[in-house]
C-alpha cells in the first residue's frame, strides 16, 4: 500500500463521522452544528486532496469528471458557508451539500476499499 491509499484511507474514515453526524445534529434542532459538520466534509476531501498532491505529485492529466468531483465539493462548502453567515438557515443550503457529502464518501468508500486506484 502507498501513500496515496493511506491518504485515502484515513479520509474515508474522517469522512464518515461528520457525515453521518450532520443530518442527526440538524434533524435535532441544532441547525448552525449541523451546518457546521457538514462543512466538514468538503474542507477534509480537500485538504486530503492537497496532501496528496504534494506528497506524490501533481496529476500527470486533469478530466472533466475529475474537475467536476472538485467543483462539486466547492459549491458544497459554499452552501455551506452561506448557510452558516445567516441567522436562520434554510434547509435547501443543508441537505444538497449532505447529498454531496454523502456521494462524495461512497465513491471514496468504494475507491479505497474495493478499487485499486493507485
Amino acid at each position: 500500500m502507498n501513500t496515496g491509499e493511506q491518504i485515502l484511507r484515513l479520509l474515508v474514515i474522517a469522512f464518515a463521522v461528520p457525515a453521518i453526524a450532520a443530518p442527526i445534529v440538524y434533524l435535532r434542532g441544532r441547525r448552525l452544528a449541523g451546518i457546521f459538520y457538514n462543512s466538514i466534509c468538503p474542507l477534509l476531501f480537500l485538504a486530503g486532496s492537497a496532501l496528496t498532491n504534494l506528497l506524490t505529485g501533481p496529476p500527470s492529466r486533469y478530466t472533466a469528471g475529475g474537475v467536476l468531483f472538485f467543483a462539486a465539493q466547492g459549491l458544497a462548502l459554499a452552501a455551506c458557508v452561506a448557510a452558516l453567515c445567516l441567522r436562520s438557515p434554510h434547509p435547501a443550503l443543508f441537505w444538497p451539500a449532505w447529498t454531496v457529502n454523502i456521494g462524495t464518501f461512497a465513491l471514496l468508500f468504494y475507491l479505497s476499499f474495493f478499487f485499486r486506484i493507485f
